[in-house]
């Protein structure tokens, strides 16, 4: 895992994917709630903005919306 949050947005989607696979494969030994209610849903968002964000016709509001999530 790095030790660092990427810049580009790309690799921050493939870092928060490694970091959320890592953490839901983690948390009963660290004695922490389940990270599903947590990372999940901003992921999903991120995610979703993200490929949004990859249409040619996107707009600025997409990039923004992308932006924001990330």
């Amino acid at each position: 895992m790095a030790d660092y949050i990427p810049i580009k947005d790309e690799a921050f989607l493939d870092w928060a994917d490694n970091l959320y696979t890592y953490a839901l494969a983690h948390y009963a030994a660290w004695n922490i709630p389940g990270p599903e209610a947590k990372l999940e849903p901003p992921l999903a968002a991120y995610r979703a903005a993200f490929q949004t964000a990859l249409n040619p016709n996107r707009g600025k509001v997409d990039v923004l919306a992308k932006k924001e999530a990330k």
